[in-house]
């Protein structure tokens, strides 16, 4: 009866932890996807030009800058690999980034574009953390 109890026991043992390895397994994979996609300097364009109600010559301009930083940012990439996010030259191309963004946008729009920024940060941290 013993012998029974046990290999009940350590069978639901078993069963229980095979699956909670494979629901993290696929979480991690769901994260991976999701950090892999691939950044679109147009998407991010039409995404501000809805939101920030940019005019035709302003759209122009934001898709040059976004192009531009994301080309350096991915020649970045593929020099310094996955550590690149954590550099200073990463760093300095998302400041260059805001900085010719500033020249492009009315203040009004700027003002609205840094705080959907920092609600974009405060949804991740939130989402990091859980």
């Amino acid at each position: 009866m013993k012998k029974i109890f046990l290999a009940s026991i350590t069978g639901a043992i078993a069963l229980f932890s095979n699956a909670t390895t494979i629901g993290s397994k696929s979480v991690q994979a769901g994260q991976t996807a999701q950090s892999q996609k691939k950044y679109d300097p147009k998407e991010q364009t039409d995404k501000m030009a809805k939101s920030l109600d940019l005019s035709e010559e302003q759209k122009t301009k934001v898709l040059a800058i976004l192009t531009d930083v994301s080309q350096k940012k991915e020649a970045l990439r593929t020099k310094m690999g996955d550590t690149a996010k954590n550099s200073a030259d990463w760093k300095t191309l998302d400041q260059d980034k805001e900085t010719r963004l500033k020249t492009v946008l009315t203040d009004e729009q700027y003002k609205k574009h840094m705080q959907m920024k920092d609600d974009m940060k405060m949804k991740d941290n939130m989402n990091n953390s859980k």
